[in-house]
């Protein structure tokens, strides 16, 4: 009963208020509205129906078809667009084919290869043939040969490749690939472009495109470009337009940059590492910068000048941040060990055919009867000295310290070819720093270095032109001439420009260089000895900063070899410390920096020797 009290007091309060609503003057206007709207719509209906007849409102034949090819074209486009998102979109064929691509690349490279391999050399010689752009069967010999050995690659599975010789005759079930239809059709349209355009840039553009793949994705194979960078800025250089060569290393360190932002990103505990060496080069850039302000030199030539010093130390970074797999370590200088090779048979070939002598490779007057001076790839006998030097060390260690007989036939064979090639440059300050490094290394680490110094002193008599160079050198004309129009007249120049200006010098790239003789500054001279040409563009001050930061180098590399408990890590960085010793002694004699491969190899053997302690060490490996 009480229940049903309640709920009629509170129907009552509801028809309480619902009149005094309908009493009140705005239900009253909403209403006499919501009228006045009905009317009006109801009339506007009528006129529609009874308006005169206007045939314009009855389609035609001509607006039939329109409106009817719209419609079809409307169900086109969406069934495209459905197409496309399902063919390019994520989860479609072609990603799907991509993704397949990359993986089989990091697990299958040999494969890919060989499927892009037979795919350009297929197209590339089926269409050469029909259009009779090949003459000779040395050319079709060739991409027949490249069409089998891509078949191989192509039909070899990967363990098959990867397991012993025993093992290849094992009846085992190999893992499948998971596709080869995208790296044939790459092969395919790069053998056409090839047969469109000139076949060595296109051949050379898709090398360039896969490795940049491999850079990127595996952490290893920036240090292997990085150590052939020599012969491929060589290869580059001699075969490419100016523009590419001008460009490729730039690319290279963004790709290597590239690949180690990712696998830190992909592996949270690893980080980059800057070192000890950071400061003192951020000072000597900043006083780089500080003397092209303070001096009137062109901007254009004082940036060339800070690039051809800086750039490339830039490698030292990446060098030490791209590795972190120790049992890599061995393949990148069995690579670096194959790059010396082919870069020592090259000087000995030219010493065999005797190549002309360059103008200005030697003295006119007292060295007549020299007639070749070996250089390889490099631009003199002078950079090949330096470059030979820098790594000579090193092999001698590794034949040392390696276990297999082929392997330490193969680094003795390649120490040897280094010496003679060493030999035939002729070049007196590359056979000086090369015996003191090592002296040094026999006297502080290992006395079985002295051997191979032993050797190599016993046999520079034996070269035809070795009392040619050395007694020119210890000529009293020699010196005078020197003095008077010689490298020790540029040297006095040098040290009086910096004299002149001890502060902030005379700005980069305006003396004893290459970036000074383009600019035509001094035309003609070159300093002969990068720290003097240092002190004159970027006066004592700078090259205080520059001593400095090779200091720190230098200690640096020491401190890490302390670190370092593994015998054979050890002495492998007791050879790049002898190899950093020897260049830097060599640019007292000559302008070393100023070749990039000589640079470039410089802070990569740095970087290398600063990466020991962290590959010894389990913490920093990739996960």
């Amino acid at each position: 009963m009480a229940v049903w009290q309640e709920t009629s007091y509170l129907f009552r309060i509801a028809n309480f208020f619902r009149s005094v609503w309908t009493n009140s003057s705005i239900y009253l206007k909403l209403n006499r509205l919501y009228h006045v709207l009905v009317n009006a719509l109801s009339s506007s209906a009528l006129a529609r129906i009874f308006s005169p007849y206007n045939p314009r409102e009855i389609p035609g034949l001509g607006e039939i078809l329109f409106r009817k090819a719209r419609t079809w074209g409307e169900t086109a486009l969406q069934k495209s667009l459905q197409w496309l998102r399902k063919t390019f979109l994520r989860g479609s064929i072609i990603s799907r084919e991509f993704h397949n691509f990359l993986l089989d690349w990091r697990g299958s490279t040999v494969n890919v290869l060989g499927e892009i391999l037979f795919g350009f050399s297929g197209s590339f010689l089926s269409l050469s043939l029909y259009f009779h752009r090949l003459e000779g069967l040395s050319w079709i010999f060739f991409g027949t040969l490249c069409m089998v050995l891509g078949l191989i690659g192509t039909l070899a599975p990967t363990e098959f490749l990867r397991s012993s010789l025993l093992q290849k005759f094992r009846e085992k079930p190999y893992e499948k690939r998971r596709g080869f239809i995208l790296p044939i059709l790459i092969g395919i349209f790069a053998g056409f472009f090839a047969f469109l355009s000139t076949p060595l840039l296109v051949l050379g553009g898709t090398i360039a495109l896969l490795v940049s793949f491999l850079i990127v994705f595996k952490e290893e194979w920036g240090l292997y470009v990085i150590a052939a960078y020599a012969p491929v800025d060589f290869f580059v250089r001699s075969n490419l337009p100016s523009g590419v060569a001008r460009i490729w290393p730039l690319a290279l360190m963004a790709l290597v940059l590239l690949g180690i932002i990712f696998r830190t990103w992909k592996n949270p505990p690893r980080r980059f590492f800057f070192t000890e060496v950071s400061p003192p080069l951020l000072f000597f850039l900043m006083w780089n910068s500080l003397s092209l302000l303070e001096n009137s030199v062109s901007f254009s030539v004082g940036f060339e000048g800070i690039r051809a010093i800086l750039q490339t130390s830039i490698f030292f970074f990446l060098t030490l941040n791209a590795l972190r797999k120790r049992d890599r370590l061995k393949t990148l200088l069995l690579i670096l060990s194959i790059i010396l090779l082919g870069v020592s048979l090259y000087a000995i070939y030219q010493h065999i055919i005797q190549v002309p002598v360059k103008p200005g490779w030697v003295d006119v007057d007292f060295e007549q009867d020299i007639k070749t001076r070996s250089y390889s790839i490099f631009p003199s006998p002078n950079a090949l000295s330096g470059y030979l030097v820098l790594f000579f060390p090193l092999l001698l260690v590794l034949f040392l310290e390696e276990r297999k007989i082929i392997l330490k036939i193969f680094f003795l064979g390649v120490a040897l070819l280094m010496g003679l090639a060493l030999m035939y440059t002729l070049t007196r300050a590359g056979w000086l720093v090369c015996g003191l490094s090592l002296l040094l290394l026999g006297i502080l680490h290992d006395r079985r270095i002295l051997v191979f110094l032993l050797i190599l002193a016993l046999a520079l008599p034996f070269l035809p032109e070795f009392s040619t160079r050395l007694s020119t050198m210890i000529s009293g004309e020699y010196w005078a001439k020197s003095a008077t129009a010689g490298r020790l007249y540029r040297w006095e120049l040098g040290l009086e420009i910096a004299s002149g200006h001890p502060l902030f010098g005379t700005g980069p790239g305006t003396f004893g260089g290459a970036v000074a003789y383009r600019a035509g500054y001094w035309p003609g001279i070159y300093a002969d000895n990068y720290y003097i040409k240092t002190a004159s563009e970027l006066g004592f001050a700078g090259l205080s900063l520059f001593l400095l930061t090779l200091l720190f180098l230098f200690v640096g590399g020491f401190r890490r070899i302390r670190t370092i408990k593994e015998k054979t890590l050890k002495n492998i960085g007791w050879a790049l410390q002898a190899g950093i010793f020897a260049f830097l002694a060599h640019n007292f004699t000559e302008n070393l920096w100023e070749e990039p491969p000589l640079a470039v190899a410089f802070w990569f053997t740095a970087g290398l020797l600063f990466l020991l302690p962290l590959l010894e060490k389990g913490n920093v490996s990739e996960t």
